[in-house]
């Protein structure tokens, strides 16, 4: 076997010259949940606030999600959280349920006290 000068061939190594590198890795990885919505609402935003589902939903996969809240309201609307993504210059609270296999969007609400606050 032709080696270049100076390099050893790894089975004619001496065991004290070897170096083993054992790397372990330990992941959990999370499925990734399907994105719902009602299709009466998505109509209703797109008609009355110009902005629809889908384009939170592309917003959110192209990491414009700026932050995710626990709704302040518990009592009125129990394990919802808001989501806030930036659309353009512009942040939306976007309200949803978390279950086991889906985030159920509720509604798309334009925030100026977040746009203010998230675009500095």
């Amino acid at each position: 076997m032709a080696v270049a000068p100076g390099i050893k061939p790894r089975g004619l190594m001496p065991a004290a010259d070897e170096t083993d590198l054992t790397c372990a890795y330990n992941a959990h990885v999370k499925a990734p949940k399907l994105f719902n919505w009602s299709p009466e609402k998505n109509q209703l935003l797109l008609r009355e606030r110009g902005i629809s589902f889908e384009r939170i939903v592309f917003e959110i996969a192209s990491g414009n999600e700026l932050a995710v809240l626990e709704h302040p309201n518990q009592d009125s609307y129990p394990g919802q959280k808001i989501s806030m993504v930036q659309v353009d210059e512009y942040v939306y609270a976007v309200p949803f349920i978390e279950t086991e296999t889906e985030l159920f969007l509720k509604t798309i609400i334009p925030s100026r006290k977040a746009t203010r606050q998230y675009r500095r």
